[in-house]
This record gives structure tokens, sequence and C-alpha cells, in this order.
């Protein structure tokens, strides 16, 4: 008899395309040039929408700036298309309901800017 898999192995079920970076432990970091610099929207429509701004590196990594340390961050330092970035998760702020931190370093494609 066969050993039944998981849904989760059928390879049918995998997302197409995107790779969708994670932030889940301390350390965890992602960078690579930036292909494409979008919009993410969250309660599209709403009352409560939100547009955060989302990464696609080259490498088709896809990086949702949707907290709101590192959306704050995206803002301040406005990285480009050609761009390389690197985005590091270095802890927990208590003192504000454990809102993720992060290190952000970018090298411009463009020194000028």
């Amino acid at each position: 008899m066969a050993v039944q898999r998981s849904l989760w192995d059928d390879p049918r079920v995998k997302p197409k395309g995107a790779r969708f970076a994670k932030f889940n432990d301390i350390g965890d970091e992602h960078e690579g040039v930036i292909a494409e610099v979008t919009i993410q929207l969250f309660d599209e429509g709403r009352d409560t929408e939100k547009a955060v701004p989302k990464l696609i590196f080259e490498d088709g990594t896809e990086v949702t700036c949707s907290a709101s340390n590192l959306h704050r961050m995206m803002y301040e330092q406005r990285p480009e298309v050609g761009d390389h970035i690197r985005i590091r998760y270095v802890g927990d702020d208590d003192a504000d309901y454990n809102r993720k931190l992060f290190d952000v370093d970018i090298v411009r494609a463009d020194p000028s800017f």
C-alpha cells in the first residue's frame, strides 16, 4: 500500500512564481537587487484599507513591508529598482506590543541619489 502524502506535498498546490520572504526568527534576513517596487493593498476598498510597499528582487523573492518599523524605513530610505538591499530582523520592541524591528542596508544603483 502506498504511503499517503500530505496535501502540502502535492506539487499542484505549490504557489507559482512568487517566493515570499519571511522574518520569523531574530537574525532572519533577505537581500537582493530590487527588480520592482510596488504596493500591496490590505482590506482593499474598506475604511481600513492599508497600502504598504512591496519589493520584488531579481530572483523573484517578494518582501511585503507591512511591519510598521520596516514600512517607515522604506519610506525614509526610498529604495529604487536596481538598488541592492539587505533587510534583517533584529529583534522586538517590547514597549510597543512586540513590534518587529529591522535593519536595512541599501547600496544604490545610482550613487548620486
